[in-house]
Parts: C-alpha cells; sequence; structure tokens
C-alpha cells in the first residue's frame, strides 16, 4: 500500500478503517494494509508513539475478526502480543491516555475472547481510572460497557450493570459516531432485561435496531439484535438477577 500522508495519518485511517469493516463491511483487508505501513514508516521515522498505536490498532483488527467469526479460534497469544508490545512502548513514553486504551485492550483478550474475569479485571481497573481522568469519551465509553459487563455476568449486580452501560451509551453519544451508539443502545437494553425491567428492555432493544438500520450496520449485527428483540418479547432474560 501506498497510501500517502505521514505514519501518523495512516493510523487514524486505518484506525477509522477498522471501524468500518467491523461495524458495516467485515472487510479487513484495507484496515490491516494502512496499519501495517503505518507501522513501517513509524518504525523508520523512530515515531514511537505512532508505532505503539499502530500495533494496538492490528490488535484491534483481530480482535474485530474473531468477533465476526468463531471466537474458539481466535489467536489470542497473538493478539495479546500486540497489545503488550503496543503497552510496553506507551509506558516508556508515559503518555496516560494512551496507556489506559493498551490497558483496555488486554482486557479484552481475557475478557471477552478467554471468558476470563479475573485475568481481566486488573487490566480494566486501570484502564478505566485512567481512562476517566485522561481519555476521550469513546474509550471511557468502551471501559465503562466492559466494566458493566463485569457486573452482569460475574460479579451480578444488575443496578451497577445498568449504571456503567448508561454511562457508557451517554459518551457514545457525546462522541457522536453513529456505528457506536447501537451497540450502547442495546446493551443497556439487555442490562434491563437481566434487572428485571422488561418493557424498558424491549423498547431499548426495538431502539438499537432500529439506529442500526439508520447508520447502515451489517446485517449480522442486526439480526443478532433481532433475534434478541424476539426474545425479549417473549419473556427471557441475558442475565436475570
Amino acid at each position: 500500500m501506498q497510501d500517502g500522508g505521514s505514519a501518523a495519518e495512516l493510523l487514524v485511517a486505518g484506525t477509522d478503517a477498522t471501524y468500518e469493516a467491523g461495524f458495516r463491511s467485515g472487510d479487513y483487508a484495507r484496515a490491516e494494509d494502512l496499519l501495517q505501513e503505518a507501522l513501517r514508516r513509524a518504525r523508520a521515522d523512530g515515531d514511537r508513539a505512532t508505532e505503539a498505536g499502530a500495533l494496538d490498532r492490528l490488535g484491534w483488527v483481530m480482535h474485530f475478526r474473531a468477533l465476526d467469526g468463531n471466537r474458539a479460534d481466535a489467536d489470542t497469544e497473538a493478539e495479546e502480543s500486540l497489545f503488550q508490545q503496543g503497552l510496553a512502548i506507551r509506558r516508556e513514553l508515559g503518555d496516560p491516555a494512551t496507556i489506559a486504551a493498551s490497558l483496555f485492550s488486554l482486557s479484552l483478550v481475557h475478557q471477552v475472547l478467554r471468558r476470563d474475569a479475573a485475568a481481566a479485571m486488573p487490566y480494566l481497573w486501570q484502564a478505566l481510572d485512567l481512562a476517566d481522568a485522561h481519555a476521550d469519551v469513546l474509550l471511557r465509553s468502551e471501559c465503562h460497557r466492559h466494566v458493566g459487563f463485569y457486573y452482569a455476568r460475574d460479579d451480578v449486580q444488575p443496578e451497577e450493570a445498568v449504571r456503567h452501560f448508561q454511562v457508557s451509551l451517554e459518551l457514545r453519544h457525546e462522541w457522536g459516531d453513529p456505528r457506536w451508539i447501537p451497540s450502547g443502545t442495546f446493551v443497556l437494553g439487555m442490562a434491563q432485561l437481566g434487572a428485571g425491567r422488561p418493557a424498558e428492555g424491549v423498547a431499548l432493544i426495538r431502539q438499537a435496531v432500529a439506529e442500526s438500520r439508520d447508520a447502515g450496520l451489517s446485517e449480522q449485527r442486526i439480526e443478532g439484535m433481532e433475534d434478541w428483540l424476539r426474545r425479549a418479547e417473549a419473556g427471557e432474560s441475558p442475565w436475570r438477577a
């Protein structure tokens, strides 16, 4: 790939291409090419911050691909290695916002792919504290979202789950990218079901389906929400108190 621009510009483009693939197209080839070129140029230029960012985002390409496919087949060790390499550089540079991002990325490997909350939460608690103090609203939203999953599934506290998912959704609205909002609405609806408020839960899941269609999200994402809407309307709850 010979796209013009600096390593940092390629990182921004590769990050957006990753989100576009994850939420809409499912085609990660361009994202990976952009990020690999960003990594190559960053190393050639001695741009350590962009090098760390490219390593982290290449891990996210792997993560989104795993979410789209069979998570049991994910190469968690390779993904974790990319995140650890990025974290090591970011610790050297000492920027708390990017350290928070890498810690959050590492928490995902354990929480989402390995289903190991005990391994995930030390990373996630650190990420949340740093993100709330230093990071942008999207990373803060993601940290609160995954703390919500912890309270929904592991240390079961339905009202804490609802609270963190609500904060996460509000931060997504503040970020303003319509690709990110439906997943926030959806998971808050799921949490309301789990907290014993089916009417609120069904309404939010129905809203998430509409938001997904308006945002042009992939049929795979929409179908998953529609399936849960049918189940919720039939009285099923994902995380019953």
